[in-house]
């Protein structure tokens, strides 16, 4: 029996963990709406950066009020094709400094890592980047690709978010140490060693907050408030349609009604307040397309490109097939919105009688 199986046999033995694996990546997906990941728990807690989700999205896609999408982000595919050549930078820097570093795996039986996972008490799962035998010691490898200009988010070590998904994994796997082997703007390689015996006051916290925050809300079938401003689209994507129907609001709808009614009246004042300034600008510019002070340029205003007369065509005809294929289905009566629509308008003099 190779090393990297025997792991995946005391994962199996385990009382707590289980080993689960999925015959493709579409069903691996749709296990994890039964688990909290390690890349749901910064979410959950507040600790991921917005672009990333919220407490809403996740709470979505775990109780199934939107359709798997196996469709990752350029940015998301192409860390996934760097994780080979980290991986390997992380064996060639680890060899020297350690007495045995045994290899470096992916998890599971088979060659795709993303067909397994280890599910810990039924509800918290993980599927680390690789598995290491390094000095004796069973170690995760978590293997990320940032943007240079993320970089400033690694100054003081792995971020918050990172960290999260590190201890989340090494608790579930039941080891102590996991590696972030992390390529910052394709030019700068470290990596970061994370123990979770020296942080067990926020692993115990971060167990606590998504427990009690899966047992209320996915459990429990409670959505969670919106908090960011992604969760706006969440809620559309929730509730498409409107109904001929009311809801009586109670004071804390009506108190978010009064300050939505109070933001747009100052957001309707600064756009005015812009628009008088790019005119003032604008007229000191005149036809030049650039303003500049001791030679740097400080603004541009320049024509619009003319556009390639054969990708406007192009763009057109694309636009014309869309429309004769919604007018065939028209005529067919099989035609229904692509893009449901709807008006969100507060009542502002309605909103001040009650708030």
């Amino acid at each position: 029996m190779s090393l990297s199986n025997g792991f995946n046999a005391s994962i199996r033995l385990s009382e707590t963990r289980e080993f689960r694996s999925f015959a493709s990546r579409v069903e691996w997906l749709e296990g994890r709406r039964g688990v909290a990941g390690g890349s749901d728990v910064a979410k959950i807690v507040g600790l991921a950066p917005e672009a990333w989700g919220s407490p809403l999205s996740v709470w979505m896609s775990k109780t199934g009020v939107v359709p798997i999408v196996d469709d990752p982000t350029p940015w998301q595919e192409w860390g996934h094709r760097h994780e080979p050549a980290i991986a390997r930078a992380w064996g060639d820097q680890m060899a020297p400094h350690s007495d045995g570093c045994d290899g470096i795996w992916r998890l599971g039986d088979g060659d795709n890592a993303a067909e397994v996972m280890v599910v810990a008490d039924g509800w918290r799962g993980c599927t680390p980047d690789r598995i290491a035998h390094v000095d004796g010691e069973w170690i995760a490898v978590e293997l990320k690709t940032v943007a240079e200009r993320m970089s400033a988010d690694w100054a003081d070590g792995v971020p918050d978010y990172y960290r999260a998904q590190a201890l989340w994994t090494a608790d579930v796997l039941g080891v102590d140490r996991v590696d972030v082997a992390v390529l910052v703007g394709l030019s700068d390689f470290r990596i970061h060693t994370i123990r979770a015996s020296e942080h067990a006051d926020d692993l115990a916290w971060l167990k606590a907050e998504t427990a009690a925050w899966w047992e209320r809300h996915v459990v429990g079938l409670v959505a969670p408030p919106a908090v960011a401003a992604s969760d706006v689209d969440a809620v559309k994507l929730r509730f498409p349609r409107s109904v001929e129907s009311a809801v009586e609001l109670d004071d804390e709808a009506v108190a978010d009604l009064a300050q939505l009614v109070d933001v747009s009246a100052q957001l309707k004042r600064l756009e005015s307040a812009k628009k008088v300034l790019q005119a003032r600008i604008g007229s000191v510019l005149g036809d030049a397309e650039r303003g500049t002070r001791d030679g740097r340029t400080l603004v541009t205003w320049r024509s619009d490109r003319t556009p390639c007369p054969a990708k406007e065509r192009d763009r057109l005809v694309e636009k014309r097939d869309a429309l004769d294929a919604e007018i065939a289905e028209i005529d067919a009566g099989t035609w229904s919105p692509s893009n449901p629509t709807r008006r969100f308008l507060s009542k502002a003099a309605e909103i001040a009688e009650v708030a």
